[in-house]
């Protein structure tokens, strides 16, 4: 899990290289792309993706990712489970 949090890779492709100003990348095909030291991008939470997903359409929002974290990481899948559906 902590690999999953604090990675200093990626994997990307020419598109994504180039929406993210990264040099030297050609071709459709994904290949792993280690960021350089103190990058702002390396772990799940600095991936576009999970931003975008934790944020409002015109601002960030750090208490919506904090509350997506805490729901998709830090709870078991079986607590999740009883939440939504009272036996």
């Amino acid at each position: 899990m902590l690999d999953l949090l604090t990675a200093n890779y990626t994997f990307i492709n020419d598109r994504l290289a180039k929406q993210y100003g990264i040099p030297n990348i050609e071709g459709s095909y994904f290949r792993r792309y280690t960021f350089p030291d103190n990058n702002p991008r390396g772990g799940l939470l600095g991936q576009g993706s999970i931003l975008t997903l934790t944020s409002y359409s015109t601002r960030t929002s750090p208490v919506v990712r904090g509350k997506w974290v805490l729901e998709n990481l830090l709870t078991p899948r079986r607590l999740r489970l009883r939440l939504t559906f009272p036996r």
